[in-house]
């Protein structure tokens, strides 16, 4: 990609690497966090093994930084792909969102998300997203529709199809995503939302 204000030819996947870093995740009782990191970041890489047969000019961005970069790296060296894998660093929001608009796909295969924010920014963007059958997945399924596809977890084969199948017939989001978006995650949206919570609450305790 050499520009990331516009959309180019090329085939481009953005991943979003949350820089976890273990020491802390085990001090928060929470080790096996980052080894579910490198578990979705090689699901990512593996998936690229198929996809770059039929696609070669595909390129996978995964942005973050952290203890386990350089063992995401050899991940990428090791199953051969290290070439349609960049890791540009820790970027700003502004690039971010660039690197969003200019995506084809954004892909989150992870093993477990709550309502993963990444990927409702992606769809700000215009950019479709393709999420395991993760809980948050399957929720932002059943608000966007086919804008959310899902694949079953830890499948790079199945992962690999489906970017394959959605590289064929390229498109960016519908137009009801930028409603769903509007109403409900814009900040005044969200704002509304948490003031309606408040004052629900607020009248029962008075009651």
């Amino acid at each position: 990609m050499n520009n990331t204000n516009t959309r180019t030819l090329r085939e481009l996947l953005l991943a979003d690497y949350s820089g976890i870093d273990q020491r802390l995740t085990r001090r928060l009782g929470s080790a096996d966090l980052a080894s579910d990191v490198l578990q979705e970041t090689y699901l990512r890489i593996e998936a690229m093994t198929d996809v770059v047969r039929t696609h070669p000019d595909t390129r996978l961005v995964i942005c973050g930084t952290g203890a386990l970069l350089d063992e995401l790296k050899a991940i990428a060296r090791s199953a051969g792909v290290e070439r349609h894998v960049s890791f540009p660093g820790l970027v700003d929001n502004a690039t971010i969102a660039r690197y969003g608009a200019a995506a084809d796909l954004f892909v989150l295969p992870s093993l477990l998300e709550a309502l993963p924010t990444v990927a409702v920014e992606a769809l700000a963007c215009g950019t479709p997203v393709l999420s395991s059958d993760n809980p948050g997945g399957l929720e932002l399924n059943d608000l966007f529709g086919p804008d959310v596809s899902i694949v079953p977890r830890e499948q790079p084969i199945a992962l690999g199809a489906a970017i394959a199948r959605f590289l064929d017939d390229k498109r960016r989001t519908l137009p009801a995503t930028r409603g769903v978006i509007d109403k409900m995650f814009r900040p005044a949206a969200v704002a509304a939302q948490y003031r309606a919570i408040y004052e629900r609450t607020r009248s029962e305790a008075a009651a």
